[in-house]
């Protein structure tokens, strides 16, 4: 591990014949993943950032509690809409 800032730690690695990368064994341990845990790669404007799929499911399901009422199931209120919607045909 090479120290690249005080809040950035940098691994070097490469890609395999196959297209494979082998990803630090620290770092797989600071992100708490084992053999089969599903990995998103994202690319976006500051370089590509690899995160565990729980992760992104967590901050997508937050994202959509935080656009609603709390109190309210989006399935029953679907439901409701589809009822009436079915009751003015």
């Amino acid at each position: 591990m090479v120290e690249s800032h005080p809040e950035v730690q940098t691994w070097s690695t490469h890609f395999d014949a196959s297209g494979r990368v082998l990803v630090p064994l620290e770092l797989r341990q600071q992100l708490h993943v084992e053999t089969g845990t599903p990995m998103i790669w994202e690319r976006g404007p500051h370089g590509v950032v690899l995160k565990r799929y729980e992760d992104v499911l967590a901050d997508v399901q937050t994202h959509f509690r935080s656009i609603g009422d709390p109190n309210e199931v989006w399935s029953e209120s679907l439901m409701r809409d589809r009822k009436a919607e079915s009751h003015n045909e």
